[in-house]
């Protein structure tokens, strides 16, 4: 991600100009929207940390997850892309049944010079064929630097 996405009266990356399009369900939907990631934890120190979550998508293909920090989730809940804090190419994994969505754990270092603590974070998909999909729900960034936990430095 090279662009900024952010403040803006409505989602950032809206698919169908309709709010927060689901995420389809494990059956396979043909709609041609890329699921988002979920963000299931954001922690770490003041400029760096981990995002960890999942992506449920098509079986065996590839994607680049992109995390990015804001100040604030969108109204909707879900995030903006302000700033760029880290990015991973996973694989989905074959699935248990024909048919149906498979999924990919993410486990992505971010960090962000100006500091990660006070931010949100959210994710996006982007499949092998340039697909992007809408920006997650965004998640509060755990700010967990024992270090300076009592105030003192």
């Amino acid at each position: 991600m090279t662009n900024r996405i952010c403040h803006n009266a409505a989602l950032g990356i809206d698919m169908n100009v309709d709010g927060v399009t689901p995420n389809n369900t494990p059956l396979q939907n043909s709609d041609g929207v890329q699921n988002f990631p979920l963000v299931g934890s954001a922690s770490g120190s003041f400029n760096s940390g981990v995002a960890s979550g999942a992506i449920n998508a098509p079986p065996n293909r590839d994607y680049l997850v992109q995390i990015c920090a804001s100040e604030a989730c969108d109204r909707s809940g879900h995030g903006e892309g302000r700033f760029w804090i880290g990015a991973a190419s996973v694989t989905t994994a074959p699935p248990f049944v024909a048919g149906f969505y498979s999924s990919a754990n993410l486990s992505i270092p971010v960090s962000l010079a100006g500091g990660l603590a006070g931010r949100v974070v959210s994710a996006i998909a982007i499949d092998t064929d340039g697909n992007t999909s809408e920006f997650s729900p965004c998640m509060a960034y755990d700010f967990n630097d024992l270090t300076f936990a009592d105030g003192f430095d």
